[in-house]
């Protein structure tokens, strides 16, 4: 007589979850814009700058900074939240725009700079490494630099830092690396929904490796064959029974 298989609401469930996962994983990846990958490779040196470098992950060692031309402010924690540094980079003025962590090495290099600038001490001996995201610079951004230089350009030629400029585009880089950046995310929340998506991919794979172990009550037709309330009607014996008589629903008494 033949059967029909019971569900396996276990598997099922494991299988359910699993997908959930997998598709929430595949979420945050894309949403991190699979920031994983610089995260996992490291930030590269920085070196010349070309126009399909921005969005690289990078390192900068900061030894000098001739100036902070802006500044970053957020109402709504009252408080300065970047400083817009200018330093000396490839024969070119670079923006770096520091986070709030950075301030106080930031403080410590620009004192040693003018100190240097102004034969003050031999040489420089403080720096600090950052890491973060080449970008453009914003217009807004750019024309404050512009008019900064305009300002500065004087003495900056008279200490020997820069030549002759008639064309500031020669001069100023229109890139900025934004610290404590992995692409378009500030680097703890790059960190964060990356560590979240590989707990949900380690969660699918012992989902995976469960299932295939069995560990979810194995295939349910399994189930449905040793079903202790299988109907009567379609159990059968293994062998037959010595001494057992067929009995005839007619004849009212066992056959001979």
């Amino acid at each position: 007589m033949e059967t029909n298989a019971l569900p396996n609401n276990k598997l099922r469930g494991a299988l359910t979850r699993g997908l959930v996962a997998l598709l929430v994983a595949i979420f945050l990846l894309i949403a991190t814009n699979f920031a994983f990958i610089d995260i996992l490779r490291g930030p590269e040196k920085l070196g010349p700058i070309s126009q399909e470098d921005p969005g690289s992950y990078v390192s900068a060692e900061v030894s000098l900074i001739m100036d902070f031309y802006a500044e970053d402010y957020s109402s709504l924690r009252d408080s300065v939240t970047g400083w817009y540094a200018i330093v000396p980079h490839e024969g070119q003025l670079f923006t770096i725009l520091l986070t709030p962590r950075y301030f106080e090495s930031a403080g410590l290099v620009i004192d040693d700079t003018y100190s240097y600038l102004n034969r003050l001490i031999n040489r420089i001996d403080k720096y600090f490494v950052v890491n973060g995201t080449l970008d453009n610079l914003d217009p807004k951004a750019q024309a404050m630099l512009y008019d900064w230089f305009s300002l500065n350009k004087g003495w900056m030629a008279e200490a020997g830092i820069i030549g002759e400029v008639t064309d500031y585009s020669h001069i100023l880089s229109p890139y900025v690396l934004c610290v404590d950046t992995v692409g378009s995310l500030p680097a703890v929340w790059a960190f964060a929904l990356t560590g979240a998506a590989l707990l949900c991919l380690v969660y699918v794979l012992i989902i995976f490796v469960r299932c295939a172990l069995g560990k979810y009550g194995g295939k349910p037709e399994d189930a449905a064959e040793f079903d202790g309330d299988e109907p009567a009607a379609s159990r059968t014996l293994p062998y037959d029974t010595p001494g057992m008589e067929e009995f005839s629903p007619d004849s009212g008494e066992a056959g001979k």
